[in-house]
């Protein structure tokens, strides 16, 4: 069994693209395509139509959930004779959306990596649906999301309440509010309503951000519509636009750690509530029951912990 040849087919199924995941794999086209090549001599059938583009065959998606399944034997072998051997070496496979990963990055990895400097870390970035898919395969080790599985081989552990917030710059309240705003401010400052600030061009996450669900139920609940001006899938990738004045948007605490603090103005950060209650997202971090937990993936995961205790001590500042 070519283990090699089986992990690069795996991710030319993910990419569907022969260019891009040789690109990714720092391996040459010609490369790839000999050992996908490999495969469908040895075991006689097309795993990928090649035309018009390039896609899985029957015997291809089959040989998907085959090839995960023994790639996910494999690491959790070498784990397994890793820790046996007590050397502390192997691969740590993460998954987390985007915006967290920007956080979670710089925060955790120098502490994981100063203690375990011979594991390899793999950083998967996708949507929440998408981790929770991988974990459940053995593609990944750990993941970090909003998690709704009910499936009994997955273990979910609570990590953190991400907080949601509103952001609004003091120049966009006074144009739309006028002589109303100071007193708007004071009543937002312990629990912004949606309905008290529906006249505020917003810019909302689209449907496959999970925030969006959160948000739409506050409107829903206030009985009026958002004037949305843009949607995106992280709008605080474009926090830019709400300290400039263009627009309020809603943030998560984790968001916010990641927004620039040199603000060109005032700009108001509220905690969102619904009928009187704050609203968040609960963040877990998603590990596969069946699959074997090395030495350093144990630690990774109280090096979270630890990071996750602390962050729900701090409170956000009502200005920036």
């Amino acid at each position: 069994m070519d283990l090699l040849s089986l992990y690069y087919f795996s991710e030319a199924a993910k990419d569907l693209h022969i260019t891009n995941t040789a690109k990714r794999l720092y391996i040459s086209q010609q490369s790839l395509s000999n050992h996908i090549q490999r495969l469908e001599t040895a075991y006689g059938t097309m795993l990928f139509e090649r035309k018009p583009k390039l896609k899985l065959t029957y015997s291809g998606e089959v040989f998907l959930s085959f090839a995960k399944k023994i790639l996910a034997e494999d690491n959790n072998l070498r784990n397994e004779l890793s820790d046996i051997e007590k050397q502390n070496k192997g691969i740590l496979r993460i998954g987390a959306s985007t915006p967290r990963l920007r956080v979670l990055v710089p925060e955790i990895i120098p502490i994981f990596m100063r203690e375990f400097p011979q594991v390899k870390i793999h950083i998967v970035n996708a949507p929440s649906r998408t981790l929770e898919h991988e974990v459940e395969t053995g593609g990944l080790d750990v993941a970090v999301g909003i998690f709704q599985s009910k499936n009994p081989n997955l273990e979910c552990t609570f990590m953190h309440n991400d907080r949601v917030y509103l952001v609004v710059a003091d120049t966009l309240l006074q144009r739309y509010y006028g002589d109303q705003t100071e007193n708007l401010k004071k009543r937002c400052l312990h629990g912004a309503a949606v309905s008290d600030l529906a006249k505020l061009p917003f810019i909302l996450p689209d449907q496959s951000n999970r925030l969006s669900l959160a948000i739409s139920n506050c409107f829903d609940a206030a009985g009026c519509k958002p004037n949305v001006c843009m949607t995106a899938t992280y709008p605080q990738f474009y926090f830019s636009l709400f300290t400039d004045g263009v627009a309020a948007g809603f943030v998560t605490q984790t968001g916010l750690l990641d927004a620039p603090v040199n603000c060109r103005q005032t700009t108001n950060v509220f905690p969102l509530y619904l009928n009187g209650r704050p609203i968040y997202h609960t963040i877990s971090m998603l590990r596969n029951r069946t699959s074997y937990q090395p030495i350093f993936n144990k630690r990774f995961v109280v090096i979270m912990n630890s990071y996750f205790k602390n962050l729900g001590k701090k409170s956000m500042v009502s200005q920036l």
